[in-house]
């Protein structure tokens, strides 16, 4: 078990970091995927094309999410759209992660790296 200060504004655990410590990251991308699909389904998310992918490179692991929307357009509502978009779907991938690190001394200590992009078609 990984001990992180919660006083510590820079460390977090995901609330579902602990029931899957034990999983693999090619499992934590199913369930990720898993809650995407219920949510677009639930008309929480938009239609679009949700991929979840893994990497595994030396020194780490990540998981991205790529987002592709039918919506040309780029307004300023679009933009709102999407950024909220970002910060929800972050936050879905965020819950299964923990970070603990300290910029001043250039220290990252992760379960994963973690991207989310939208793009449009």
């Amino acid at each position: 078990m990984i001990k992180i200060d919660p006083n510590n504004k820079c460390h977090y655990i995901g609330s579902k970091y602990e029931e899957t410590e034990d999983f693999d990251i090619k499992d934590i991308a199913k369930l990720v995927r898993k809650e995407i699909r219920e949510k677009v389904k639930g008309g929480e998310f938009p239609q679009g094309k949700y991929s979840v992918r893994i990497d595994r490179f030396p020194g780490g692991q990540s998981l991205d999410v790529d987002i592709t929307l039918l919506d040309t357009k780029s307004t300023k509502k679009a933009r709102k759209t999407e950024k909220d978009l970002i910060k929800n779907v972050e936050s879905i991938v965020n819950q299964y992660n923990f970070y603990a690190g300290n910029a001043m001394i250039d220290y990252w200590f992760g379960r994963f790296f973690d991207k989310v992009q939208v793009w449009y078609e």
